[in-house]
């Protein structure tokens, strides 16, 4: 098969799947997100950075988890958005004069998919900017720190050499933590918990909008100047 017609049909198949990318995303925040106040979200996560009095060292694993579901689905939709684009790219007819009012609709319809999918890709960024503030808020916490040191000692014992060692082990905490910082890194985790939500919610959004455009202008978008010359393959649209 030409790499033209895999193009083709990788993006028929794409495009006929973008409700189901928007159906699965739905049940997805639906089940990751519970009907919780932002407040009570905060609280937990300080609750979560104090180990009584002495601040916690580790990543905030909840949050981790929802920066990589992010990812994850974002680089999917750049991939699908990319697909689609390339079977529209596919679709234009060779340049001539007249008759480009659906060559127009094809470039709408172009725009508004690399507009979306540029917004899309840009979200994979987000974990690293999450992970680099929140690492820089908690280096402002007091750590435990320990330290330990090992001594060694050589008896000797008629014929017999004796090498005995101790370990002893230090621990020490700066002074108390300061609430602004511990407040400071639980509100980095809300606003990397909300926007893990927002942005998964954008995807969704993305993919019905991007089924709409195709459903709207199926017409033009497979057979731009209506006279059949790109329809060798049928309408794709007719599987929707």
């Amino acid at each position: 098969m030409a790499m033209v017609d895999v193009a083709v049909e990788t993006g028929e198949s794409t495009i006929a799947c973008f409700m189901e990318r928007a159906e699965s995303l739905q049940q997805l925040i639906a089940s990751t997100f519970p009907d919780k106040a932002l407040d009570d979200i905060e609280r937990d996560f300080a609750g979560m950075l104090m180990d009584g009095a002495t601040p916690k060292a580790g990543a905030n694993v909840s949050v981790s988890k929802l920066q990589a579901l992010v990812r994850t689905h974002a680089a999917l939709a750049t991939s699908d958005f990319r697909k689609a684009e390339m079977w529209v790219h596919l679709k234009q007819p060779a340049i001539s004069d007249g008759n480009n009012f659906g060559v127009d609709v094809q470039n709408y319809v172009l725009e508004q998919l690399k507009a979306m999918r540029e917004a899309i890709s840009a979200m994979i960024v987000s974990v690293s900017d999450y992970h680099w503030q929140r690492g820089t808020g908690l280096e402002k916490l007091p750590m435990e720190s320990k330290e330990s040191s090992t001594s060694e000692s050589t008896d000797v014992d008629g014929d017999k050499t004796v090498k005995k060692s101790s370990k002893s082990t230090k621990s020490s905490t700066k002074s108390p933590a300061l609430e602004d910082y511990v407040a400071y890194v639980a509100a980095l985790d809300v606003k990397a918990y909300h926007a893990a939500y927002c942005m998964l919610t954008d995807i969704q959004n993305s993919y019905i909008k991007a089924h709409m455009l195709f459903i709207k202008n199926q017409k033009r978008l497979s057979d731009p100047r209506g006279d059949g010359a790109s329809g060798d393959r049928g309408n794709v649209m007719s599987m929707f």
